[in-house]
């Protein structure tokens, strides 16, 4: 099975950037590309946005459709359907999670970046799991996505951080997170000292940082929100906006730049990785102190 960090999404985005470049470029409507695979346009729009797969067949169709003739394009773009028809590693979950939560989970997956900040919580991806049962249990009737989808893919989602090729992640966490008390003994004693664990260890690909409570900054974000970057250069960016029942992805130019300019104004007002780590140490007491 594709382990996490090994993603089909980014040739599925892939596919769907050029595909939907070309319907364009040929002035064809979604309505008019879905009616030559014998669907809808609200189809061709799932497979622009790398929501669904599309079968090698139905490219070739669509290729033909849009006047694309260059062997070695066709060539590429059937590869691309190949590698986004794989298995990824939510696939056993899919029956557990609603659709847009799914694509989430596939979209970060496939991230080379990850900018997170969140005000309510530690971030998922450094939860421990007693933590995220915790966060999980206090939100009844909630798709459970800031408890990392329960137990069982937690541990799928965590093991980003280690894969052979792990995305980036830098977590921006408000300090009255810290302060706040998890149901259950020793739950958050718990995870105070994996966070210390995690950014104390020599690993550049994952920064750490605080911002303090008396920071005016953090006023700037409505609430939690994580952005993700691509290793396709012709991928956008997008964000998550994680509300209570539902998640909302904007890939939206204007709305992803004032999600980076609040980001970066977060992260030059937070404490330094430096600064977050001896912050972290005082709050675990003595074990956080054992480096």
């Amino acid at each position: 099975m594709t382990q996490p960090g090994d993603s089909p999404t980014v040739a599925r985005l892939q596919l769907g950037t050029r595909l939907r470049a070309l319907r364009l470029a040929a002035q064809i409507t979604g309505e008019r590309a879905g009616a030559a695979l014998h669907a809808t346009g609200s189809k061709i729009s799932r497979v622009e946005s790398g929501q669904v797969p599309v079968r090698e067949r139905d490219v070739e169709a669509l290729l033909d459709l849009y006047g694309e003739g260059s062997p070695a394009a066709r060539d590429e773009l059937l590869a691309l359907a190949r590698e986004s028809a794989r298995r990824g590693w939510w696939d056993p979950y899919s029956d557990l999670v609603p659709t847009q939560v799914r694509h989430c989970l596939e979209l970060e997956a496939a991230a080379s970046v990850i900018a997170t900040y969140d005000c309510l919580a530690v971030p998922a991806l450094l939860q421990t799991e007693e933590y995220a049962q915790a966060v999980a249990a206090s939100e009844p009737g909630s798709p459970a996505w800031r408890g990392g989808l329960g137990p069982r893919t937690l541990e799928h989602r965590r093991s980003l951080l280690s894969s052979t090729h792990p995305p980036k992640l830098w977590a921006l966490v408000d300090e009255s997170v810290l302060s706040r008390p998890a149901p259950g003994p020793g739950v958050m004693a718990e995870q105070l000292a994996h966070l210390v664990k995690t950014a104390s260890q020599p690993r550049p690909r994952i920064t750490v940082q605080i911002v303090p409570n008396d920071r005016a900054a953090a006023l700037a974000a409505a609430g939690p929100f994580t952005i993700l970057r691509f290793p396709a250069a012709d991928l956008a960016d997008v964000v998550f906006l994680e509300l209570l029942a539902t998640i909302t992805c904007l890939e939206r130019r204007p709305a992803v730049d004032q999600h980076w300019r609040v980001f970066n104004l977060l992260a030059t007002s937070a404490m330094s990785p430096e600064e977050s780590l001896t912050a972290l140490q005082r709050m675990a007491g003595p074990a956080g102190s054992q480096r």
